[in-house]
Parts: C-alpha cells; sequence; structure tokens
C-alpha cells in the first residue's frame, strides 16, 4: 500500500478548513466571484510552487466546485467531514492492523498535513511500515511540484511490491 499525503491522524484542518466546518452557511452565501477566489486561493495553497498549477491544473481543480452546485457540494465535503472516522482507526489501534508492506510519500513543503502528523502516522504503522519518501520542494500536490519524482517512487514501490497477496484486515 501506498499512502500519499495522507490526513490520517488528528486534529484535521488548518484555520480555513476549520471555519468552513464551523461556518458552512457563510461559505454557501459568498458571491460566485469572491467563493472562486476562495477555492482558487486553497488550490494554490496546495502547491509548492503554485507555477505548476499555470498549465491548466488550477482550472481542473478548481472548475468541479463553479458554481451554485459546485458552491454547495465544496462546503458540503468540509461540513460533513467526520472526524469520527479517523479517531475511530486510532482509538482502536486499526493502523497497527494493517497487513501488507506501507510506503508513506509526502511532500516536504505540505501546507495541509504538517510532518510530524506524518511521523505518527509511521510510528501507528509499526512493523508495515517499510518505506517513506519525503519529497522536497513539492507540496500537498506533490504529483504536481515534483511529477518526475513522483513517478519515480510510485514506479519503484509497484515494481517492488505490487501485487494481489497484500490486503488489509479491518
Amino acid at each position: 500500500m501506498m499512502l500519499v499525503d495522507s490526513n490520517c491522524v488528528l486534529p484535521w484542518g488548518d484555520g480555513f478548513y476549520k471555519l468552513a466546518r464551523s461556518e458552512p452557511q457563510t461559505f454557501l452565501k459568498l458571491p460566485p466571484s469572491i467563493f472562486e477566489a476562495v477555492v482558487r486561493a486553497v488550490t494554490r495553497s496546495a502547491a509548492h510552487d503554485p507555477k505548476v498549477l499555470q498549465n491548466g491544473w488550477e482550472d481542473a481543480l478548481t472548475q468541479p466546485w463553479l458554481g451554485a452546485e459546485g458552491q454547495r457540494n465544496f462546503v458540503r465535503q468540509i461540513a460533513q467531514a467526520n472526524d469520527g472516522d479517523v479517531a475511530e482507526m486510532l482509538d482502536a489501534d486499526l493502523y497497527g492492523r494493517v497487513r501488507c508492506d506501507v510506503k508513506v510519500m509526502w511532500g516536504e513543503q505540505d501546507q495541509w498535513i504538517p510532518r510530524e502528523k506524518i511521523e505518527d502516522l509511521i510510528k501507528r504503522l509499526g512493523g508495515r511500515f517499510k518505506e517513506k519518501a519525503f519529497i522536497p520542494d513539492a507540496g500537498h500536490l506533490a504529483m504536481l511540484d515534483q511529477p518526475g519524482r513522483f513517478a519515480i517512487e510510485v514506479f519503484d514501490w509497484l515494481t517492488r511490491f505490487g501485487s494481489g497477496r497484500n490486503h488489509v484486515d479491518l
């Protein structure tokens, strides 16, 4: 299994995320142009170098969240995010029950998931944790910030460990 920028340890979210969860009606009332600016800012914050988004990625990543339906869906998915799922995994030590080898990838400049959360996840995986790739000059969108390094890490892991015999026993 490969976990990429996985948000698997509590608490979740930065200031924006917490505000959107606590005040969803405010975000639903924003005029479309202001809401689009917010979504674009959130998208840009996921990249270490926002210039990587200029070749069409920013539009592709923001498009689903624009318009009245997109705005409702964006706010809904944040407001309905349930910490309980992750809390259950943590409380029952379910990460320790993973039965396959695990590689963890993370962009070293990820503004969404701090390094200490990734380190905590690695610790919780115990002996199933086999490898990490902390990618320099990459944010939450490591696959866009450093596509070559990202592709090499994925290909290497899959060619060495990819098979149908590994699974998670929950």
